[in-house]
């Protein structure tokens, strides 16, 4: 039986049914998870945006600077979660699943009309739907904003694709539209232009020639000039606010021919991990220690695609595989935002490339009765791998003890469990960990930092001291440190040294909301109350949460001012806990 004549066979609703379905049992543990360390405090539990009123709100929610991002329409989906659910994580990740499920069946349909083919374009989607490399987006309430830009990225093709056919204006505007509220959800979806004038080439003849490929890409060029001029926008102020949340410090350590190394064996590792779906964890800290081999896969990949087009006119192996390197160009790390070398969740949008290329294989000049069994093993044993990925995401202590279990000397991962052991008091079990990171000589100024931290927490106020100068010395770049240090000495009850060193730390980072609140406390601490009010102002005028409300209700009462301490008592009441992570 071909495959023509058994897709006439199933209606299109029990294909989007398996889809719902498979999807749905692949990231159920996800509803059972809880908020983690990482981001969810920034997006959740510490909202900047949802105890703002009136103006405040809206020019917070439009041009805030979240964690060095521009993205309104991913914060406006957090704070009507936080109305509908509070801090309860169950519904926080229904939302993102349902987002997940919904950008699925999406890519189903876009695909559908791309290749006028349902089983070619089911098989890609579901591919895409349940690899576990998608978990992190899914799994991540933070990284919602994956979710809904490709939505909305998918959306914006789909009204493309209608435009192309109709020539009608209004889809054009609906597309245009489409895009801009996708980049204002999350800016990596500045390709979709890209994305647009490389599928014209689908149009071409086979061989790809430079006449067929002006003559079709050259219209839809002309047509997105608008598309283009928005990416060039929107990816301008994404590296400005990058810089001013200091999100680009550390990649800054490394040269551009480091950089280039990574990005191209960050390639080959996507690759791998997208056939080979192993070893899967949250982070994968940048070392600057690479080897050449490693972009082997990548090189044997592109010729494994120029080689299947030339010889069996297998066009969509060519066109998925430059979507794939396309899509990837602003986070593969040329500009170096984070700690990261690569992550899982930057291949939620390229994967689609990837399924382009497998999807186009089995279908085309295959019988569909040999391969059946070996698609329902293989999507099996995606679900399968992918809710057991998701389970991994339970907490915080989990994620991360999968991390450093299942990854080479990941120093982040480590130096993440240390700060859980001493906060929760377990000061052997951290000492034991940062022993092993000072072992690894990996990041040796931030091994110190976690010594210092360690003993500060134990109440070892003078050798943390000593080990935070060390610290100092060894890492110059540490300034964020100083923060620490400041907090260091108020516990000493060393207040004008802690008021030194946190007025040096705002100098350095004048938006730091938690500096504020210490400063605040600081001053108390030095008997300048107009000083200690005016940085717990300054504290919540930059992010209006429990803490601060807290610290402003205490302040108030004992200055006497009654009124005051129960409008900031009831404020803090009202607010979202951190204590939700």
């Amino acid at each position: 039986m071909h495959t023509h004549r058994a897709q006439k066979a199933i209606p299109s609703y029990y294909l989007y049914f398996i889809l719902l379905t498979l999807g749905f049992l692949a990231y159920a543990p996800a509803l059972f998870n809880e908020f983690i360390i990482l981001d969810d405090g920034l997006y959740v539990v510490e909202n900047p945006v949802f105890n703002r009123q009136g103006w405040d709100f809206w020019q917070n929610l439009m041009f805030g600077n979240h964690g060095g991002n521009l993205d309104p329409v991913t914060m406006a989906s957090h704070v009507i979660d936080l109305h509908l659910y509070g801090l309860n994580s169950l519904g926080h990740h229904a939302s993102s699943l349902i987002w997940h499920l919904a950008t699925g069946l999406l890519l189903f349909r876009v695909l559908f009309r791309l290749f006028k083919r349902r089983d070619l374009a089911w098989f890609a989607s579901l591919i895409w739907m349940i690899h576990p490399l998608q978990v992190e987006s899914v799994a991540w309430v933070s990284e919602r904003k994956n979710l809904i830009s490709t939505f909305f990225l998918l959306a914006s093709l789909l009204a493309w694709l209608r435009f192309e056919r109709t020539h009608l204006k209004r889809y054009w505007t609906f597309s245009f539209l489409l895009f801009v509220i996708g980049l204002f959800a999350k800016s990596m979806i500045v390709t979709l232009p890209c994305i647009l004038v490389l599928l014209s080439l689908r149009r071409c003849h086979s061989g790809f020639s430079l006449r067929d490929v002006w003559s079709c890409c050259s219209p839809t060029f002309l047509r997105v000039l608008p598309f283009f001029g928005m990416s060039a926008l929107i990816s301008w102020l994404t590296v400005h606010y990058q810089a001013n949340a200091g999100a680009m410090a550390f990649g800054m350590k490394y040269g551009l021919p480091t950089r280039l190394l990574n990005a191209i064996i960050s390639y080959s590792t996507y690759i791998q991990q997208f056939l080979w779906p192993k070893d899967l964890v949250i982070m994968y800290p940048l070392s600057g220690q690479f080897h050449w081999f490693g972009a082997v896969p990548i090189a044997g990949f592109l010729c494994g695609a120029v080689f299947l087009w030339r010889k069996y006119q297998l066009k969509w192996v060519l066109i998925g595989f430059f979507f794939f390197l396309g899509t990837l160009v602003p986070v593969i790390g040329i500009v170096q935002v984070g700690l990261q070398s690569h992550a899982d969740r930057y291949m939620y949008l390229p994967m689609i490339g990837l399924c382009l290329m497998f999807g186009d294989l089995p279908f085309r000049r295959i019988h569909l009765r040999p391969w059946f069994w070996l698609i329902c093993l293989t999507a099996l044993g995606l679900a399968y791998r992918t809710s057991q990925q998701t389970r991994t995401w339970r907490d915080t202590e989990t994620l991360f003890k999968h991390a450093y279990t299942h990854t080479e000397k990941n120093w982040y991962a480590l130096f993440i469990l240390v700060r859980i052991d001493a906060g929760l008091g377990k000061f052997d079990d951290a000492r034991k960990k940062q022993e092993e990171m000072a072992e690894w000589q990996v990041e040796p100024g931030l091994a110190l930092y976690c010594k210092a931290m360690i003993e500060k927490k134990a109440g070892n106020f003078d050798l943390a001291e000593s080990l935070f100068l060390q610290a100092m010395e060894f890492e110059p770049d540490f300034d964020r440190s100083l923060m620490d240090f400041a907090d260091l000495a108020l516990q000493a009850k060393n207040f004008k040294v802690a008021r030194q060193r946190i007025e040096r730390f705002l100098k350095l980072y004048p938006d730091n909301e938690g500096a504020w609140m210490l400063a605040g406390e600081i001053y108390e601490a030095c008997n300048e109350p107009q000083l200690a009010e005016q940085a717990y102002q300054k504290a919540v005028n930059l992010l209006p949460v429990a803490e601060v409300f807290r610290l402003l209700s205490e302040f108030y009462k004992k200055q006497g001012s009654t009124e005051k301490a129960k409008f900031y008592y009831q404020k803090w009441l009202a607010a979202p806990r951190q204590d939700a992570l």
